[in-house]
């Protein structure tokens, strides 16, 4: 699959609103189910967002508010619309447990609590099935908490800090998981404090290794920067060589590769413009032949995997939308990509004119201006490769 690239060509496009209402709205990620036949998409606006029939993209969704961010939204492995059982996805809303939703309708399906030492609800900002879809992972703050999926309540807790002054293990928010698809168990956990760390299921909070050499990486390519870290926000297994791993990073235009076998040093980079804190995704296909990502600069780029070059420029790239692309999801049987754009841009409003205080002896005029957040392309669209 997806052995040669031809140039993209443009199937559908979907704005969020045509309501100058919704200028600062946009969608931060959209996510096919297992066989296509859904989309999955979260919002800037508190809410989630699922396409039935994804021909139909201007006409077939359902719109579930929710009550604050959402922080992140999964569907469950093997959901498909010709399965009513599985046709389910999680999402993370902050301070509020974790809700497994009805794909169809949004209807509640069942709830996961996570609560800190001063039972307060805490919201993961990252989650993953494992393989065998019978537990659920989720990352917060110096920890990773477990769910059987068939009991709704409170999981178990991984802690990967014993405390916040410790020097060990894996300190901060975990802000990706990811499982490596061998049914080996093993699974990989990012976080916003640099480290990468690989853990396997049954083994608690006992790390099977750390994958180093982030900072070397950046030293590589711009020696000055030695001291700067790079916060992962989303880590990736290679579908079809599972021993391979890549690691997307806040205010980093490199994307890092590991082979786990050797965990001391990244093998290899792949270079876009990604400057940026929010969090652009990256997805590989299913030959484990290509990387595809977004950038800030609106363009996507297509990655050459096979390629033995330590640092590595886009294979093919086309500009996509004028804003940036926050999401990329490749469609799992079809040569179809689906991408969505958008983010905060600060504009300043028209000056509004305010009378002074009556004490005053002269009319004095105040200019107030008002930022408001703006979003140049928030569109989803979707294309033919």
């Amino acid at each position: 699959m997806y052995t040669q690239l031809s140039e993209p060509q443009l199937v559908q496009t979907h704005s969020i609103s045509d309501s100058a209402a919704k200028y600062d709205v946009f969608w931060r990620s959209a996510k096919w189910c297992w066989d296509g036949s859904a989309v999955l998409a979260t919002r800037e606006d508190n809410s989630l967002q699922v396409w039935n029939d994804p021909s139909a993209l201007a006409s077939s969704s359902i719109t579930i508010p929710q009550p604050a961010p959402v922080l992140d939204a999964v569907w469950y492995p093997g959901a498909r619309t010709s399965d009513a059982p599985s046709y389910c996805f999680v999402a993370s809303i902050r301070d509020t447990p974790i809700r497994l939703l009805d794909g169809t309708n949004g209807r509640l399906r069942a709830s996961y609590k996570i609560i800190d030492h001063v039972e307060r609800f805490v919201a993961p900002h990252s989650m993953a099935f494992n393989c065998t879809a019978d537990k659920l992972y989720c990352g917060h703050r110096d920890a990773i908490e477990m769910f059987d999926i068939q009991y709704p309540g409170e999981g178990e807790r991984i802690k990967t800090s014993s405390s916040k002054k410790s020097k060990s293990g894996m300190r901060g928010i975990v802000s990706s998981l990811a499982f490596c698809p061998d049914y080996s168990g093993i699974y990989a956990a990012g976080s916003f404090t640099s480290a990468l760390w690989l853990f396997a299921e049954g083994q608690g909070a006992q790390p099977v290794c750390r994958l180093k050499g982030i900072a070397s990486a950046i030293t590589q390519v711009r020696p000055m920067l030695r001291r700067i870290s790079a916060h992962a926000t989303q880590v990736k297994f290679n579908p079809a060589y599972p021993q391979l791993l890549y690691a997307a990073c806040r205010q980093r235009n490199s994307i890092y590769a590991w082979d786990t076998r050797n965990p001391s040093a990244p093998y290899a980079t792949y270079e876009r413009k990604s400057s940026t804190n929010q969090k652009l995704w990256i997805d590989v296909d299913a030959s484990g032949t290509w990387l595809v990502t977004g950038g800030t600069d609106g363009s996507v780029s297509f990655f050459n995997l096979t390629s033995e070059l330590e640092v590595n420029e886009p294979e093919h790239s086309f500009h996509a939308h004028d804003d940036a692309v926050g999401s990329v999801a490749l469609h799992p049987i079809e040569m179809k990509l689906l991408t969505v754009s958008g983010s905060r841009h600060f504009e300043e409003t028209a000056q509004v004119n305010e009378g002074s205080d009556s004490d005053f002896k002269d009319d004095v005029q105040r200019h107030v201006q008002r930022v408001r957040p703006v979003a140049f392309d928030a569109t989803m669209k979707i294309w033919d490769i």
